[in-house]
C-alpha cells in the first residue's frame, strides 16, 4: 500500500506499507518463505490507508487536498481522520452509500444519488477540479450542511 503525493511539477511515492492477505497472515511457513517480517499482521487496505494517511498528515507532510476513490470513500473513520485535522479532501462515495443526516423530524437515511437528484439545477456550481491529462476537470459542484462538524470553518460538498 502506498501513499502518493503529486503536484503540477511531479509526483512521488512518500509512505508505504505491506499489504498482508488475511490467509497469508495465518500461515507460518508461507510467511517464513517470503520472508515477511514477524511483526506485519492482517489489516484491511482501508485501515492500512487510514494508518497511513494519518502518519503522514501527523508527520506535516505538504498537502492541498488528499483524494481517493470510492472504496476509501466509504470509510467513515477515514473521512474523521481527515476532518478532525482539517484537512481538505475529495473521497468518492458510492452513489447507493446510505447516509444519516439528523433532520428536525430526526434521523434521515439517503443516498447521495437521492441527494443529487433532489438539488435545484441553480444550487450547482461549476468548477475546476485541477489539471487533468486531458486538461482542466470541470465538475458541478453543491454545498451540504455537514451531518456533524468536526470544526467551524469544515463544509462538505456533493461532487456531481
Amino acid at each position: 500500500m502506498f501513499v502518493a503525493y503529486a503536484s503540477r511539477f511531479d509526483q512521488t511515492l512518500i509512505e508505504r506499507r505491506l499489504y498482508l492477505p488475511e490467509n497469508w497472515a495465518g500461515d507460518a511457513a508461507r510467511r517464513r518463505q517470503a520472508h515477511v517480517p514477524e511483526d506485519v499482521a492482517f489489516a484491511t487496505k482501508i485501515a492500512i490507508t487510514r494508518e497511513l494517511i494519518a502518519a503522514v498528515l501527523d508527520a506535516g507532510a505538504l498537502r492541498r487536498w488528499v483524494l481517493a476513490d470510492a472504496l476509501y470513500g466509504g470509510d467513515y473513520r477515514l473521512r474523521h481522520v481527515l476532518e478532525e485535522r482539517s484537512q481538505p479532501h475529495v473521497l468518492a462515495v458510492r452513489s447507493n452509500k446510505i447516509l444519516r443526516r439528523l433532520e428536525w423530524e430526526g434521523l434521515v437515511e439517503t443516498d447521495p444519488g437521492t441527494v443529487a437528484d433532489e438539488r435545484p439545477a441553480g444550487n450547482w456550481n461549476m468548477l475546476a477540479a485541477g489539471e487533468g491529462s486531458k486538461g482542466l476537470r470541470i465538475y458541478e459542484w453543491a454545498r451540504l450542511a455537514p451531518p456533524r462538524r468536526s470544526n467551524k470553518d469544515h463544509e462538505r460538498w456533493l461532487l456531481k
